[in-house]
């Protein structure tokens, strides 16, 4: 609880100090550091187009973000660790990394079509180099420890965001989250999970479920507002029927129960039995009806359910423990990686 509590004071700070420094990092755990003689990019990639702007809130599907975000994986091989820090963390699609059931699918999912954050754990100075880019930007974090400091903190942190509307809190928010997945990736800690019980399909089959998650289980509060704001933030056409619930995700939205009083947690691997037993069949896109987003290896990544069909199919979905959005078809986090779409009846 305390590393949650931590990050959120990570946030606080940034936005209170302000303070703004060139990176100059270092870190742990693979095999190439800001010293090779192939670096030749001192300098962070800048993105054509970020959130925020008519440009980008032009922009109605993830090919279309991806293609004006891409960054040559030559350019960023290249960069510097610091260089390759500010870009990583500064990538307009990076919030899509929490669009997953664990930071260790979002990340892999976004390595799908950036490369940044493959390349940065294959420097030996990463980790360092992110703490670097923390501190010169939030100075004396070191120092604020206690619990009673953070929680103190955070009403001003939110009053802050709230005048502020700065990006930055969204990039130190992402730099906090490579140092999560760096020490999963050292300790590979399996996340907690709260009471498991058991659904079924209409035909009767058992599906296991997560009851009672709280935010805790997922985030902090101030948190979970940074990562539901950077969503609409990265699709700004999307609407927000609903913000943060951390009790229920897609598939359970989708699966069992059109609420928001939905208190299940549904993984992928469970929702799949509702398609296989005989419960639903594919059919064709009407509303009311469930909508798979699936991998080319036929696995599912995403569910939701058809809203309304107008010249595009709209579908409302849980984007993880964030907000319920409706939103075009092909403008979710979950299409760049899952484009192969069934319908079900």
């Amino acid at each position: 609880m305390k590393r949650k509590l931590f990050i959120a004071m990570i946030l606080v700070t940034c936005i209170i100090i302000g303070s703004l420094g060139q990176v100059n990092t270092q870190a742990a755990d693979s095999e190439k550091d800001s010293s090779d003689s192939s670096i030749l990019i001192n300098v962070p990639y800048q993105y054509p187009i970020v959130p925020g702007t008519k440009e980008w809130a032009d922009l109605d599907s993830m090919p279309e973000k991806i293609a004006v975000t891409h960054v040559d994986p030559e350019i960023l091989r290249k960069m510097s660790t610091p260089a390759l820090v500010e870009t990583v963390v500064t990538y307009p699609l990076f919030i899509c990394v929490h669009a997953y059931e664990t930071l260790e699918t979002g990340v892999r999912e976004v390595s799908e079509y950036f490369k940044g954050i493959e390349e940065l754990c294959n420097r030996t100075d990463a980790r360092e180099a992110v703490l670097n880019y923390i501190n010169d930007r939030c100075p004396g974090l070191a120092e604020m420890k206690s619990d009673e400091e953070i929680s103190s903190a955070l009403s001003t942190y939110m009053k802050a965001y709230d005048e502020t509307g700065d990006r930055e809190i969204f990039y130190i928010d992402n730099a906090v989250s490579l140092i999560d997945y760096f020490d999963y990736l050292k300790n590979k800690k399996q996340p907690v999970r709260f009471s498991e019980v058991y659904l079924s399909t209409p035909n009767g089959t058992p599906v296991k479920a997560i009851y009672g998650f709280t935010i805790w289980d997922h985030s902090t509060q101030t948190n979970a507002t940074i990562r539901n704001n950077s969503f609409k933030a990265s699709f700004p056409n999307a609407i927000e029927l609903d913000s943060i619930n951390p009790a229920y995700n897609c598939h359970s939205f989708a699966w069992h129960q059109q609420s928001l009083s939905n208190s299940y947690w549904i993984e992928s691997s469970e929702a799949t039995k509702y398609m296989t037993d005989g419960s639903y069949s594919p059919s064709t896109a009407a509303v009311g009806r469930k909508v798979t987003y699936k991998n080319s290896s036929g696995n599912l990544g995403h569910s939701g359910v058809v809203s309304a069909i107008t010249d595009v199919v709209y579908v409302t979905s849980k984007w993880e423990y964030c907000g319920l959005f409706l939103h075009k078809l092909a403008d979710c986090p979950y299409y760049a990686n899952n484009p192969y779409i069934t319908y079900w009846n």
